[in-house]
């Protein structure tokens, strides 16, 4: 083969190599999303794949490219070597220092390479479920157990832990006294007024699983993600806006719409028993 149909061969399969980084890059990023993000747009907790892989398995592709771009690179310099040595010559004048520069370059490159699998990496337990979503970049920490307990998750418009948990407390304050007069509600008249009545009425909210606990602080997401319920399905039963992010605390939503947080403990306990 000739030396100009082997640089045009190079060429060609290192421009398609590239190529595919970079879609295979975009699609990982874009349209096979992490956990996360399935939850925001599915409102479930799904498995995206394409041509039988997920996001993993393309990544391992996205890494094959990478290592065949790089040997595609190095044929491409073999190929170049007394065109380089060339160049450099008339930058540093003698071929030794052409040959010194050239050196150092590739072992900088090498460096590049390598450095990744040596460094120091930090492990932080973000715990299992719903907790694994509740750890953004540029939000400030909140403990764990606060967070298992409902009572408050991060903020996306960025308030302080202190500010969540003064507003998550008057929140829960807010919802024990609605709980307080809906169980007054939820008894039977026979049970207030001491007069029989027909079987079947006067039962509403009492009946709710005792483990369903709800809060103004928790998010669309966290309360499906708990619960194991679409959030498109909480969004339908509320008479929210298909709109409706998955992140909006219940707490405003509720002040905006009118609901109850027994409403919502009445949606997850009629969603276990389908």
């Amino acid at each position: 083969m000739k030396k100009s149909n082997q640089y045009l061969l190079v060429d060609v399969l290192m421009f398609i190599f590239l190529a595919m980084m970079t879609g295979l890059g975009l699609m990982i990023k874009y349209i096979l999303v992490p956990g996360s993000k399935r939850w925001e747009i599915y409102g479930r907790n799904v498995d995206l794949t394409f041509l039988g892989l997920d996001r993993h398995g393309w990544g391992t592709v996205h890494l094959i490219c990478s290592i065949c771009f790089l040997v595609l690179l190095a044929i491409h310099i073999i190929l170049h070597w007394k065109c380089m040595v060339g160049y450099v010559c008339k930058i540093v004048h003698t071929k030794a220092n052409a040959y010194i520069v050239l050196l150092a370059f590739g072992f900088l490159l090498f460096f590049i390479i390598v450095i990744p699998l040596m460094v120091n990496i930090k492990v932080t337990d973000i715990g299992v479920g719903r907790e694994r979503f509740l750890h953004q970049p540029g939000q400030q920490h909140i403990p764990t157990a606060v967070q298992r307990e409902g009572l408050i998750s991060p903020d996306v418009t960025g308030k302080s832990a202190e500010g969540q948990l003064q507003e998550a407390a008057k929140e829960e304050t807010k919802e024990t006294q609605e709980r307080k007069v809906e169980k007054q509600a939820d008894k039977p008249v026979e049970a207030i007024t001491g007069e029989p009545v027909e079987s079947g009425r006067g039962l509403e909210h009492h009946d709710i699983d005792p483990d369903i606990k709800v809060y103004g602080s928790m998010s669309l997401i966290s309360v499906s993600l708990e619960y194991n319920v679409p959030v498109s399905h909480i969004i339908e039963e509320l008479d929210l806006p298909a709109s409706t992010s998955g992140n909006e605390q219940l707490g405003h939503l509720r002040r905006a719409y009118g609901f109850k947080m027994s409403d919502v403990e009445m949606i997850i306990h009629n969603y276990r028993r389908k």
